[in-house]
């Protein structure tokens, strides 16, 4: 699976369609730039996952009993909404109307990488909720991850 980092600012233009950033590529392999996945994210945005990690998430759900209503749920909400994507010859990716609906996308779109996929966010809904958030959770949270690395040097 590849990790993506990186926040870009783009248009969509009059066919529903954005430029995927040249940084997001070259974080790519070949593998991954195939074929792409979005899903409805759980705070209101899209997640755009390259195959490979979509794919592999689902075989991990799906190795989960799947007669669990655990299971089930997982299974309908990680899937809901789910659409495969393409880049097409100039490296632009169309976005389905339902979910520019549903994320409420109108015209610029903020593409904030989250590790395995990357969020798109209509921009002033993501200047507003990534304006949130409690500053000593934050730190509370990097100083634990610095303790766990420098604990793992040690070893």
């Amino acid at each position: 699976m590849t990790s993506m980092v990186g926040e870009y600012l783009v248009k969509m233009d009059g066919k529903s369609r954005i430029q995927f950033p040249s940084a997001f590529r070259r974080q790519l392999t070949e593998a991954d730039m195939e074929k792409f996945y979005f899903r409805k994210g759980d705070d209101g945005c899209l997640e755009l996952y390259p195959a490979t990690n979509f794919e592999a998430i689902c075989a991990q759900i799906n190795q989960m009993p799947p007669h669990r209503e655990k299971t089930k749920n997982l299974q309908r909400r990680f899937n809901k909404g789910a659409v495969e994507a393409f880049l097409d010859s100039t490296n632009r990716i169309l976005i389905p109307k339902e979910l520019l609906k549903y994320a409420e996308i109108t015209d610029e779109c903020s593409l904030f990488a989250r590790g395995l996929f990357i969020e798109v966010w209509d921009k002033d809904k993501f200047e507003k909720i990534s304006a949130g958030g409690d500053e000593e959770e934050y730190l509370e949270a990097m100083d634990m991850i610095h303790s766990n690395l420098l604990e793992t040097m040690k070893k």
